[in-house]
């Protein structure tokens, strides 16, 4: 299989934009857009090792963020100095469709908050019976809860769609049973048309005039917490790193 050089990615993805990159060290490759230094590079790892996290920033803002093969915007990963096609492929999408998205993006653009997402709100229609909670939507069948929990990031530009729930019989006594005593223990994230789809189908842009969240997600959702319809399927909904706090989980 034929392996991709990180830098040479970077390079055919990025200076066709305006980048231009350092000539010695680390690659860093910087562009002025609108007035303002935009900067995507690559950090070394403190073992030395042949691996480096991919960063952008606009430095002025002080801050940064990263993209990952795993979770993008939301933990460091470390990319190989060779890429295999699968990595190479992930990079290069992340790049266009995180990064220079958010470069582009007018900051007007951002949403002010979790119900800002116009596709979403079919989940209150009455057949579906879900309400708000701050950070999205909720309702109670019988003894399980379902919980749509939507976290935004970069400035409210990008979203997950976190699914969780829970069974009534599983929950603390004399502790209410709503969405904020509710943690993520069974939570999974949602694609537009399926479940833990792979990292990078499962977090949307969410800027108005670049959502890319279908109408197909709100079937997607409701399909899923329709099939968990007992504790033991709530319990089979736990993620691993958990199950040893849940009995027979």
């Amino acid at each position: 299989m034929q392996e991709t050089k990180l830098k040479d990615l970077l390079d055919t993805t990025l200076l066709p934009f305006g980048f231009e990159r350092n000539k010695r060290g680390i690659p860093v490759y910087k562009r002025d857009f609108n007035g303002q230094t935009q900067e995507i590079g690559l950090r070394k790892g403190v073992t030395g090792g042949k691996e480096f996290s991919v960063y952008f920033e606009v430095p002025e803002e002080d801050t940064f963020y990263e993209l990952s093969h795993l979770c993008p915007l939301k933990n460091s990963y470390w990319w190989p100095e060779n890429l295999s096609e699968e990595l190479a492929n992930s990079l290069h999408k992340q790049l266009k469709d995180i990064a220079l998205a958010y470069f582009n993006s007018n900051p007007k653009n951002s949403i002010a908050n979790a119900h800002d997402i116009e596709v979403l709100q079919k989940l209150l229609l009455p057949e579906n019976n879900f309400k708000k909670f701050e950070g999205g939507y909720w309702r109670i069948r019988g003894d399980v809860i379902d919980i749509i929990d939507i976290e935004l990031l970069v400035n409210n530009l990008f979203a997950y769609i976190y699914l969780s729930v829970w069974h009534r019989e599983l929950a603390d006594e004399n502790v209410e049973f709503n969405p904020k005593n509710i943690t993520r223990i069974t939570s999974c994230t949602t694609g537009n048309d399926r479940i833990d789809n792979n990292p990078n189908s499962t977090y949307f842009n969410v800027s108005k005039g670049l959502i890319n969240i279908t109408s197909q997600i709100s079937s997607t959702i409701t399909d899923y917490f329709d099939s968990i319809k007992t504790i033991d399927n709530v319990k089979d909904k736990v993620r691993p790193e958990f199950r040893c706090y849940i009995k027979s989980a």
